[in-house]
């Protein structure tokens, strides 16, 4: 794959954490697409640009396992974090997910999370881990 399709998509309706998710991202020189809404990424129609999603588990509308679902279906192989501040993660892992989706509570550590984000990036683009 190469660096271009390289991207990391952040999906969560509170614009404050968007926004620190993508200057914390950027910070590591990582591609990233931000939106507010999952339909809002749906209609931007840049999926196969995206090995990796940061998703909040409560959006507005389609939430965020229902959209890695409809990915999914669609033939989408990339890996994610789902993260959420109102759902108790050991409920989220009995769901049916596959060992590519990673779950989060709110406040996520940052660096957790870029550590996350460089091995999946590492695996799927050849990109180097982030120390």
């Amino acid at each position: 794959m190469s660096s271009e399709t390289c991207t990391v998509c952040v999906i969560d309706d509170d614009s404050s954490v968007r926004h620190s998710l993508v200057a914390l991202l950027q910070c590591f020189d990582i591609d990233v697409l931000a939106f507010e809404s999952a339909e809002h990424y749906l209609a931007a129609n840049v999926v196969q640009r995206i090995v990796f999603f940061v998703l909040d588990y409560r959006l507005p509308g389609m939430t965020g396992i229902q959209l890695l679902d409809h990915l999914r279906e669609a033939g989408w192989e990339g890996a994610a974090a789902i993260v959420s501040g109102n759902v108790d993660i050991n409920q989220l892992e009995n769901m049916n997910v596959n060992e590519s989706v990673h779950f989060l509570t709110k406040p996520s550590d940052p660096n957790r999370l870029i550590e996350i984000i460089s091995s999946e990036l590492a695996l799927r683009c050849g990109k180097p881990s982030t120390p």
